[in-house]
C-alpha cells in the first residue's frame, strides 16, 4: 500500500491535481502490484520559492514546473519492477500532462510491514 506525496510549484487547478494523482496510481497499480482500491497520496502545492534544487544536473535542464514524487512502500517489488513503475509514470505525465522528463523526480522509500499502521489493532 504505497503512500505518495507529491509535490509541485503552487498554481495548478484540482482537475490538473487529480488527473497527476490518476495517472500516478494507475501506473502504480499496473506494474508494482498496488491494489487498485488503495489510494494514499498527499499533494503539496508550494511557493516556487520553496523549492531548492540545481537547474541543471547530469546534463538535463529543469524548468520551474518540477515534480516531485516520494512513494512511501512495504518492501518486495524488485528493481525491474520498480524501474518499469518510473518509467511507466514519467511517460503518462508527459503525454497526458505536459509534464517534461526533465521535471519528474521519484523517490522510493521501503520498509517493513511492521512499519505501517492502517488504524485497526490487527
Amino acid at each position: 500500500m504505497p503512500f505518495v506525496t507529491i509535490t509541485l510549484p503552487e498554481g495548478k487547478d484540482q482537475q490538473f491535481i487529480q488527473s497527476l494523482s490518476s495517472l500516478v496510481h494507475s501506473a502504480m497499480v499496473e506494474t508494482i502490484n498496488c491494489p487498485p482500491a488503495v489510494l494514499y497520496h498527499v499533494v503539496h502545492q508550494v511557493k516556487q520559492e520553496q523549492l531548492m534544487y540545481l537547474p541543471e544536473y547530469k546534463d538535463m535542464q529543469r524548468s520551474k514546473d518540477i515534480v516531485i514524487l516520494q512513494i512511501a512502500m512495504k518492501e518486495g517489488r524488485t528493481p525491474e519492477m520498480k524501474k518499469l513503475m518510473y518509467e511507466t509514470i514519467s511517460s503518462r505525465l508527459n503525454n497526458s500532462l505536459g509534464i517534461r522528463y526533465e521535471d519528474i523526480i521519484i523517490v522510493v522509500s521501503e520498509s517493513k510491514a511492521e512499519d505501517w499502521y492502517f488504524g485497526r489493532k490487527e
